[in-house]
């Protein structure tokens, strides 16, 4: 637990500037702890475990009682909105970020900002009783929660040395699943208890999140960046560096193309997954008296335990070996093996497997690829720009893919099989085509 003292028992900053700005910005050799990790885990999963089942139960779920005939391109609509509304907060908070001169640190004032907003919106939601309102009140989330998580993914390039990445990241990783599975768990159990009281669900969320990331914010230590070392602000010189050339920087370029092609594909690939358990696979037929939160849950608990042995197994290997690209290579093949398998095989059993290989795919590369980005990053004084940058990878691919999700499906509306076979396709060849762009990397191995 060295890595985390009281913010009130935290040393001074040297009253040298040079010194300060050298700090702040030296690459990190110390190793981190247990105790780091830990906290860095509970503190991601403070956003996930909330969002998750919001987005995946809860705004599907409301969209559906209230508008069951257009619940698809509503939903898309929603999706979308919110996406894009993550994507300005992913850019704007790392660059913001970097130049937080606060007594706490120059990460810990937007971690804790984000996560009252986080509170905020799921107040909102709990009374949404619109299409619009529902749209507004996701929107505000993702952008407070991408606020939040964006700029907790700043915290490995500035404390964890490059030989201990794999594992933080795989730790990190890790918090996805379990949110994931823990969300949808409590969620579908209030849902149930509670008759399907939508506001019970979300004041249920609420004080989640705030615990796990006040813990973090609570402990971790960082230092003050100097007033004096904070250049001015000019709005044309801001918004121009968040360019950055891919012909300077190609490492960087194609580390971005990569992530975002894999991770559209991933979320084209499950964002449908409610539907398409309900309208193809005829969940609630096949399983009488069980709801379809209960099988989206079920699968999501089987992609966890088969993603807690690749996220960690991953994770250690490509630290072991020194070596991040041909595990990014291989679980994002695997990954789109598993859409096929949902593409063209419309069964129980077939959707089952499809998970298993969902998990131990997206397990290991969201575990070494988030490794592998925090080694292309051009300049130590945009970290939180570059890594909010990168984090636009994930912002795009969430806005972009409801919509291109719903187009793939509608286009054969009049055969539901064919339009979902339709989007598991293009969601399969996305993620094949991000792992052939891993190759032209050449600064990691």
């Amino acid at each position: 637990m060295a890595d985390f003292v009281p913010a009130s028992q935290a040393s001074p900053v040297s009253t040298d500037a040079g010194d300060a700005i050298a700090e702040v910005l030296r690459p990190p050799i110390t190793p981190v702890g247990r105790g780091f990790l830990v906290m860095l885990t509970l503190a991601n999963m403070s956003w996930l475990l909330v969002g998750i089942p919001v987005l995946q139960l809860l705004v599907p779920d409301q969209v559906n009682a209230l508008d069951p005939l257009h619940k698809v391109a509503m939903l898309g609509v929603i999706s979308t909105l919110g996406g894009l509304a993550g994507i300005v907060s992913t850019l704007l908070s790392g660059a913001l970020s970097d130049r937080t001169t606060s007594r706490l640190g120059r990460r810990r004032p937007w971690i804790l900002g984000g996560a009252l907003a986080v509170a905020v919106a799921l107040v909102f939601l709990s009374s949404a009783n619109s299409i619009l309102l529902v749209a507004i009140g996701w929107s505000l989330m993702n952008f407070s929660g991408n606020v939040m998580y964006s700029v907790l993914n700043v915290i490995i390039p500035d404390r964890v040395p490059v030989q201990q990445r794999g594992i933080a990241s795989a730790v990190a990783g890790l918090a996805t699943s379990l949110s994931a599975l823990l969300g949808l768990i409590l969620v579908t159990f209030v849902l149930s208890a509670s008759k399907q009281s939508f506001s019970v669900a979300y004041y249920t969320l609420l004080p989640i999140g705030l615990v796990l990331v006040g813990g973090f914010t609570l402990f971790y230590r960082e230092p003050r960046l100097p007033r004096e070392a904070r250049p001015p602000f000019r709005l044309g010189a801001f918004l121009a560096n968040f360019w950055v050339s891919p012909r300077r920087f190609p490492d960087f370029g194609f580390a971005w193309v990569t992530r975002f092609l894999v991770l559209l594909g991933y979320f084209v690939g499950i964002g449908y997954s409610n539907y398409y358990l309900r309208d193809v696979i005829h969940y609630a037929r096949l399983f009488p008296g069980q709801s379809v939160d209960a099988g989206v849950t079920l699968l999501s608990a089987i992609a966890l335990i088969t993603s807690l042995f690749s996220v960690l197994l991953a994770g250690f290997a490509s630290d072991r070996l020194g070596s991040r690209k041909p595990f990014v290579i291989m679980s994002s093949i695997l990954l789109g093996l598993s859409l096929l398998t949902l593409a063209f095989v419309h069964n129980w059993p077939a959707t089952i497997v499809a998970f298993v290989l969902i998990g131990i795919a997206f397990g290991a590369y969201s575990a070494v690829d988030s490794a592998l980005v925090t080694q292309v990053l051009p300049r130590a004084e945009d970290r939180g720009k570059d890594m909010g940058v990168i984090g636009i990878a994930l912002s795009l691919a969430q806005f972009i893919a409801p919509s291109l999700g719903a187009l793939a499906i509608s286009l054969f509306a009049s055969n539901v099989d064919v339009g979902y076979t339709s989007l598991y396709l293009l969601a399969a060849v996305l993620t094949f085509l991000g792992a052939l762009l891993v190759l032209p990397i050449k600064g990691v191995r």
